[in-house]
């Protein structure tokens, strides 16, 4: 159990509330019955904290791998391990083999907002600009108050030559969010094309 609580507090800090851990934490117990259900929720976020603290080094990343693998060893349709998992493929620049994370993840929760997210970004990153696109669109009517997709969306347009709607998509992310850097530095750098 005091593992648990140790990968408790460090998803906490982490800010991964949204994953449940309130909700792992008060159903653990020290009976057998509930191990194996808390044992693939700690693999879980113990890769989260090795994802979160890798900073580039592939050893760390490497090992959220290993993790990640085995919690979905133990839990086959958990869309989350599939998007952290995605994530940390992104990171070490695997791009297809995040792809393919995120489309297990979608396959269990088709209206997952991340895992849409993060593959347009792969697919942005393989050049796969049409495909990218389809998914920010999906993640923008999952949730239209988030700035990111309009920022990818916007890569997408502007590297497929149609900068009026890169700079419309830009000017929405802006607006949801005033302080994103990217986001002004890609309109500042469309508008200095004129």
């Amino acid at each position: 159990m005091e593992a648990a609580v140790d990968y408790y507090r460090k998803a906490t800090v982490m800010g991964s509330k949204e994953f449940e851990a309130d909700r792992v934490f008060s159903t653990g117990s020290n009976s057998t019955t509930s191990y194996g259900a808390n044992k693939a929720e700690r693999y879980f976020y113990k890769s989260l904290v090795e994802s979160g603290n890798a900073s580039g080094k592939n050893k760390k990343l490497n090992d959220a791998t290993k993790f990640l693998n085995e919690t979905i060893n133990f839990k086959p349709n958990y869309s989350w391990a599939y998007n952290i998992l995605g994530m940390v493929y992104y990171d070490m620049k695997q791009y297809e083999q995040a792809v393919e994370n995120y489309d297990k993840s979608l396959k269990n929760d088709s209206d997952y907002f991340g895992a849409h997210q993060n593959r347009g970004a792969d697919y942005y990153e393989l050049k796969k600009y049409s495909q990218a696109k389809k998914d920010f669109d999906v993640a923008i009517q999952l949730d239209s108050n988030y700035a990111n997709p309009y920022y990818y969306r916007g890569l997408c347009y502007q590297a497929i030559g149609d900068n009026a709607k890169a700079k419309k998509d830009y000017k929405k992310a802006l607006k949801i969010d005033k302080n994103y850097t990217e986001a002004k530095d890609a309109l500042n750098r469309l508008s200095c094309k004129k």
